[in-house]
């Protein structure tokens, strides 16, 4: 994927105020504070783009953004509220997840789903049901893991895959797995071209 431009489209709360279906989409999911945003400036080459506030409570809606590319045309990239952030109300929390299970199983431009996943942790259960519901889905779906610079030696890194695929597999997913770091770029090629091949 080689990015000539992105911009913000618009935050959306609802069903329908989700961009029309012209547009392939690739969606960013994942706990809170995984740093998606910060993984998402890195995709699209722009550093403020998306904000990455340390404020994982602010991302309370899809938030769609344009990416211009001169190698497949445009696509949506849309950057879906952190999942289990302690802090939001009980029934806010439940109506993101009713809202992203509705987008990830009927969205009908979607094409590729980005999982982040914190390289540092095991999977917790959040995204663990995020993988049973991916499930036998239709769409690919992509292990993103985050934070790879915070790891120590090569081997750290050969684990955190290692783990990560082994859950998937558990989960009924032969999924690939990219190990990323935001901050130094490791990976982020990787992503672009998965993105690349998959949503057309």
């Amino acid at each position: 994927m080689n990015v000539t431009d992105a911009a913000f489209v618009k935050s959306v709360a609802e069903w329908e105020a989700l961009p029309s279906d012209d547009v392939p989409e690739a969606v960013l999911v994942g706990r809170s504070n995984v740093g998606k945003s910060t993984l998402l400036n890195r995709l699209v080459g722009q550093r403020d783009l998306a904000d990455p506030s340390g404020k994982p409570e602010r991302t309370r809606r899809l938030d769609v953004y344009r990416v211009e590319r001169a190698d497949g045309g445009p696509l949506h990239l849309l950057d879906a509220p952190g999942l289990g952030y302690a802090k939001a109300p009980e029934d806010e929390r439940e109506r993101w997840k009713r809202f992203i299970v509705r987008y990830l199983t009927e969205r009908a431009p979607l094409r590729l789903v980005l999982h982040g996943i914190d390289s540092r942790r095991e999977l917790q259960p959040l995204d663990r049901e995020l993988l049973q519901l991916l499930g036998g889905q239709r769409v690919p779906y992509l292990a993103v893991l985050t934070k790879a610079d915070t790891l120590g030696e090569r081997k750290e890194h050969a684990r955190a895959v290692r783990r990560a695929k082994e859950t998937l597999l558990e989960a009924g997913l032969e999924a690939p797995v990219v190990l990323t770091s935001a901050e130094n770029g490791d990976g982020v090629s990787e992503v672009r071209a998965w993105i690349g091949d998959l949503v057309r």
